[in-house]
């Protein structure tokens, strides 16, 4: 009988366990759910060396309505395989033939909001019928320019209100340096009433509205902004920060100040040092400025 280890399942979760560590824990968890979802089903109880192309092409085939869904999951067979390859477990990578049978639409840009559309965002935030916590996490999303993760896992620890600071640390950002958001007068306002929920230090501040011990889920927030009913169809969480950036350097502010309120990678690792607290007043003002005109833009014009 085969060594259960040798399957697909069992290796695969191997694979991330041993592969994936370095990796964010959101990144494993989607690639656990794309595995649990759409491989395992298929091919799970498989021995690996007993898996072929046209296992793998009627995986494929099964979500060619979701052409980037499907690519997403050849491409963590291929790099499932490479590692088993890699561990002389077998010769042969089933994905690999498989590349461009599934065409792939191209990327879209993030799409940005114009200031007209940002003040209709805002209040169609507002009139949303939505949990609070939702909402104050996609306000948050806007007031900080920080990516979804990094809002939704956030916890009382890092913020001090009283200083109007949030400190990330290394370990939650992208590019693995620590980070300083400048909070506004309006993101403080705002978590002082989410602070009335719920403070422990440890706690969540956008907790799972199901289960307080986990933060909200991305696809909470996904399928949030999709509700959205402001005019605009294709506008994602992620478009929150090119939104921002957009709107302060047309208004003024230089690129660098922009870069460093989006946490982006310094490639001189000698400056990249100081880029925790570096140009802390204009980074102040500048969040302060987004946030004073995400108010001005959110007044209803009159018509």
């Amino acid at each position: 009988p085969k060594r259960s280890e040798d399957d697909v399942e069992a290796f695969s979760k191997r694979w991330v366990t041993e592969r994936l560590s370095t990796r964010t824990e959101g990144y494993r968890a989607q690639i656990l759910s794309r595995l649990e979802r759409f491989v395992w089903p298929a091919i799970g109880d498989k021995a690996l060396a007993e898996v072929n192309p046209r296992h793998v092409l009627e995986i494929l085939e099964a979500r060619r309505s979701t052409p980037n869904t499907a690519e997403g999951v050849r491409i963590i067979i291929q790099q499932l395989y490479n590692y088993a390859i890699q561990k002389l477990l077998v010769e042969v990578n089933p994905a690999l033939p498989l590349r461009g049978v599934i065409e792939v639409p191209p990327a879209e840009h993030h799409r940005h909001l114009s200031e007209p559309e940002l003040g209709a965002f805002w209040r169609s935030v507002e009139r949303q019928g939505a949990h609070f916590v939702t909402i104050a996490s996609t306000k948050l999303l806007m007031y900080s320019m920080c990516r979804k993760s990094e809002v939704l896992r956030a916890r009382w620890r890092e913020f001090d209100l009283e200083k109007g600071q949030w400190d990330l640390p290394a370990e939650r950002m992208k590019m693995k340096q620590p980070h300083r958001v400048y909070l506004s007068r309006q993101a403080v306002e705002l978590l002082t009433l989410l602070k009335a929920l719920g403070s422990e230090p440890q706690a969540y501040v956008f907790p799972s509205i199901l289960r307080s011990s986990v933060p909200l889920g991305e696809a909470t927030l996904n399928h949030f902004f999709k509700r959205l009913d402001f005019g605009v169809s294709d506008f994602s969480p992620h478009g929150t920060r090119g939104t921002a950036a957009t709107l302060l350097r047309e208004h003024g502010f230089s690129r660098d100040v922009v870069e460093l309120l989006l946490a982006h990678a310094e490639r001189n690792k000698v400056t990249a040092a100081y880029h925790h607290h570096e140009m802390a007043e204009e980074r102040r003002r500048a969040l302060q400025y987004l946030a004073d005109q995400i108010d001005r833009l959110a007044v209803p014009t009159a018509t």
